[in-house]
């Protein structure tokens, strides 16, 4: 929440004297699960929900002083980034080991040890997905694009897929909000493995 919201607005509030007089610009970084609520990560999606939402209403506050303000959602490229590294993974693993420790009986009883370590081990399986872009280009071309576009975009989704891979999370969120709940949360249980994960194994 630090980095991926209250970052983003510390350093804006900072800049905005600097960026009113010259009428520049800002993007934000968020994420495609800034548009779409995927189990097991909920304190990520809020920081990255609380950034959309701000800089939605960022945008609508700067049109008076000419700064145009562009969202960029990257969607899946955990082969390009750190974030599925092998010393990510370990910390997880370690995160995942003291909550467990730290644990009452009751709750340990609830949910089972596989439970708690459903994040890592969707990790170590992500590792290796070679259908994942490899490189952040794409990420960074829309990052210029909303600095030197004449006319950028309010939202640049980046889809991650690779070759004729496609980026399922980036085609969920682009149409989401379009879909009823009985229909994207089956979906949203289907794809992260969540329906398996029974409480108590």
């Amino acid at each position: 929440m630090d980095i991926n919201l209250l970052g983003h607005m510390t350093i804006i509030k900072a800049c905005l004297p600097l960026l009113r007089r010259c009428k520049g610009r800002i993007v934000n970084v968020s994420s495609v699960r800034g548009r779409f609520s995927w189990p097991g990560y909920s304190t990520y999606h809020v920081s990255k929900a609380g950034l959309e939402t701000m800089s939605d209403s960022l945008r609508l506050e700067m049109v008076k002083f000419g700064i145009k303000v562009s969202i960029v959602e990257p969607g899946w490229f955990p082969l390009a980034t750190a974030s599925m590294s092998i010393e990510t993974c370990e910390r997880v693993k370690k995160d995942c080991e003291e909550q467990w420790k730290e644990a009452s009986e009751e709750i340990k009883r609830l949910y089972g040890r596989k439970y708690f370590f459903a994040w890592y081990d969707e990790m170590l399986v992500n590792r290796n997905d070679t259908r994942a872009a490899s490189s952040s280009e794409p990420v960074i071309d829309a990052m210029v694009d909303a600095l030197r576009n004449v006319y950028p975009k309010y939202r640049y989704l980046v889809d991650g897929g690779q070759g004729f891979n496609i980026d399922s999370r980036a085609r969920l969120a682009a149409c989401y909000n379009f879909l009823p709940d009985f229909v994207s949360d089956p979906y949203l249980m289907w794809a992260s493995g969540y329906k398996y994960r029974r409480l108590g194994e």
